[in-house]
């Protein structure tokens, strides 16, 4: 049985990729309206401002210690 044509060779990519994008759980979780999303941000805003915090401590302040 021949193929149709939206299962040639490109006519399918288009169609694959926007299933995988619509399947995928960063979009599932960009899609979502939870307070979840906005403590993710937190927590990893948090945590970069440790970080940054930290090294301008240890270069800055006292390279040698």
């Amino acid at each position: 049985m021949p193929a149709s044509p939206d299962r040639k060779r490109g006519a399918n990519a288009t169609a694959r990729f926007e299933t995988t994008l619509r399947t995928s759980n960063v979009a599932n979780w960009l899609r979502t309206s939870s307070n979840a999303r906005y403590l993710h941000v937190a927590n990893l805003y948090l945590a970069g401002m440790s970080a940054g915090i930290f090294l301008f401590w240890k270069a800055v302040l006292f390279p040698r210690v």
